[in-house]
């Protein structure tokens, strides 16, 4: 079976998304006192884009129809 492009596309923006948010909150825990605001706006930005992605896909799947 051939995978359709843009669900392609979607599985990969939501590992990436995960991946940079799983990243930077390892670096969260090193991170100098005055950098630590803009790392964690910069994770809530990666969370709603994973947000975002995660209801493309499931509106792509039909997910959540009952």
């Amino acid at each position: 079976m051939t995978e359709d492009p843009e669900l392609r596309k979607l599985y990969h923006d939501l590992d990436s998304k995960c991946a940079g948010i799983k990243s930077a909150a390892k670096l969260l825990r090193d991170c100098p006192p005055e950098e630590r605001a803009e790392m964690l706006s910069l994770m809530k930005e990666g969370a709603n884009a994973l947000l975002k992605c995660l209801s493309d896909l499931e509106k792509r799947l039909g997910a959540g129809k009952n």
